[in-house]
């Protein structure tokens, strides 16, 4: 079973140019470790991530070099802690997928910063799933056991921004990328996602006429995020999805000159994250082939 799925893979890898988007990601390292997708010599967390999974995604024998192994560990406090859980989401999980780890334990700093959600200064163009998506993300990858007491804390807050139209999302308007953080957050924890009622409603509102994944109902147009997002629900959700070609016409048309992918097809820069998306929805998608 294991290698009929990397078949499929490789047959779906196969619709992108892959020396390209390779040639795109390794042009992006910096000399002293750790990517820019500017390509200056400014390495930072999330574009060194994105870099690194895309790699793995797409070499058998991938191996990060020492430097960019030493930018990411010498990221970490002496306390363990981070400048910030966004560097520490990054830095972590691109540790772990090398596969290395960071230098101190960093699990009393992870845990401690359950501890509050200032809702009230959180910009509105910011999810508020954000940081405890982070959170919760490393607790699984560094698989770091939560009390019962924390687990249910943390499906309380989920829910707290459960809508009446069945999606998750701030200011009683769900979205499908809080949605898919939420659904996510929920699937790390255990908690049974098929015991949340008519989600599946609210996701197929979020399919557009084109056929393709929007963040809200009725909204255009699509970007590489949601059809990644809506991919992702589609997996934690189990649901079928019978519209491939649009999705696979939609990323194809987003790779650039350059080799990585751009927001939208035929227009806009590449970027190291967006070439992540593009990439894990095609994973994402070969399932159902």
């Amino acid at each position: 079973m294991k290698k009929a799925s990397l078949l499929l893979e490789k047959n779906i890898f196969g619709l992108v140019e892959i020396q390209k988007i390779l040639e795109y990601v390794k042009n992006r390292e910096c000399v002293n470790g750790g990517y820019c997708f500017y390509r200056q010599q400014e390495p930072n967390t999330s574009d060194t991530f994105y870099a690194i999974i895309t790699r793995k995604l797409l070499e058998n024998n991938f191996s990060a070099s020492k430097s960019t192994v030493a930018y990411l560990k010498e990221l970490q406090h002496l306390d363990g802690s981070y400048f910030s859980i966004i560097q520490a989401y990054y830095a972590i999980n691109a540790l772990v997928a090398l596969p290395s780890s960071p230098t101190i334990d960093p699990t009393g700093y992870i845990i401690n910063n359950f501890r509050s959600f200032d809702l009230q200064n959180l910009p509105a163009e910011i999810s508020v799933y954000r940081k405890i998506y982070f959170l919760v993300s490393l607790v699984n990858v560094l698989k770091i056991p939560l009390s019962p007491e924390l687990k249910d804390d943390i499906v309380d807050y989920v829910f707290m921004f459960k809508n009446q139209d069945y999606g998750f999302g701030s200011l009683n308007k769900s979205t499908l990328m809080e949605t898919m953080q939420a659904l996510q957050i929920l699937d790390w924890v255990n908690y049974p996602i098929h015991n949340i009622k008519d989600l599946n409603i609210f996701v197929s509102k979020c399919i557009s006429p084109n056929m393709l994944f929007t963040n809200m109902p009725e909204i255009a147009p699509s970007f590489m995020e949601h059809v990644n997002a809506g991919y992702v629900i589609s997996r934690i959700m189990s649901i079928k999805q019978q519209f491939l070609n649009t999705s696979i016409d939609f990323i194809k048309g987003c790779q650039t000159s350059l080799g990585g992918f751009s927001r939208v097809p035929f227009t806009g820069i590449a970027t190291l994250e967006y070439t992540y998306y593009a990439l894990n929805a095609l994973h994402l998608l070969a399932e159902y082939l």
